[in-house]
């Protein structure tokens, strides 16, 4: 039987002349690093790839607010454990040491209930986002946090209570929001998210708001278009890395080769297929 090889090609980015601290930048980086600096309330798209540098553009964005402080909005908890040390990496290459690195979920808030003998939810996430001592600061959430914060659910009976007063005063600290993988949110989930941006500017919290995905959505420009206007935003051309031919490797040649391993690879295809079935059928 022919064996099957496939070669993945390597995929590089072109390099700016800019660097911030021992971070070079990317051209894509850079372009969308000037349009953060020079105007005041921005709604920038950013497309690129896993593993080009978008969570680098959302932290030097961050930066650049007078707290240097954002709120980081991921689809799954899972993904808000794995960006942790992306941000303190980006951080240490720009000469920003021990920034403030807190995870707000439900798991987190119970926990820290439980540590400090707390008698609510919402004073827990009080906490959480309180305290902007000076140095950068990045909250790391799920959309569903941030929905029901900006839905006041977090005050207990008394929803316009002090308690929602203090968390939502506490929110509009924050310069930057960054809704990272984009893509991934549909229909309900796109159009709630729309409103409690609007909420979020209505409430004049996050100058800078960043979508950023490796798979932009097709169809959505009226919507950010009337999004940004009613928040009072610019609203840039997005900014998109675009694959060189030279440059930095971003992503390596990888290499496959499938092999026959035994002379009834129909029969062994067939059992491996059944074997996967419960599997497969819970991916679907």
């Amino acid at each position: 039987m022919q064996q099957l090889e496939f070669d993945i090609p390597p995929v590089f980015l072109e390099l700016s002349e800019r660097a911030i601290g021992h971070l070079e930048l990317y051209n894509y980086q850079n372009d969308a690093i000037s349009l953060v600096e020079t105007s005041n309330t921005t709604l920038l798209e950013i497309y690129a790839g896993t593993g080009m540098g978008k969570t680098a553009v959302a932290v030097l964005s961050a930066l650049q607010t007078p707290l240097g402080s954002a709120i980081m909005v991921y689809p799954t908890n899972e993904l808000i454990e794995n960006q942790e040390h992306s941000i303190k990496n980006t951080c240490a290459l720009v000469g920003v040491e021990s920034p403030e690195i807190v995870k707000v979920h439900a798991s987190e808030l119970m926990s820290l209930m439980s540590e400090r003998k707390l008698s609510s939810k919402a004073t827990a996430l009080r906490i959480k986002l309180s305290n902007l001592s000076g140095k950068p600061k990045f909250v790391l959430t799920n959309p569903d946090t941030l929905h029901l914060i900006l839905r006041l659910k977090y005050g207990g009976e008394r929803k316009y209570g002090q308690k929602v007063a203090e968390i939502l005063t506490n929110l509009a600290l924050y310069g930057t929001l960054v809704i990272d993988e984009f893509h991934a949110y549909e229909r309900r989930e796109l159009s709630s998210l729309y409103f409690d941006l609007a909420i979020a500017r209505y409430l004049r919290a996050f100058n800078k708001i960043l979508l950023m995905t490796a798979t932009p959505h097709q169809g959505l420009e009226p919507y950010l278009d009337r999004l940004a206007d009613i928040g009072g935003m610019s609203r840039p051309t997005p900014v998109t890395a675009k694959p060189a031919s030279q440059g930095k490797p971003v992503v390596r040649q990888v290499s496959l080769k499938i092999v026959q391993s035994s002379d009834n690879y129909l029969q062994e295809m067939r059992k491996y297929l059944i074997e996967q079935r419960d599997h497969l059928l819970r991916l679907r």
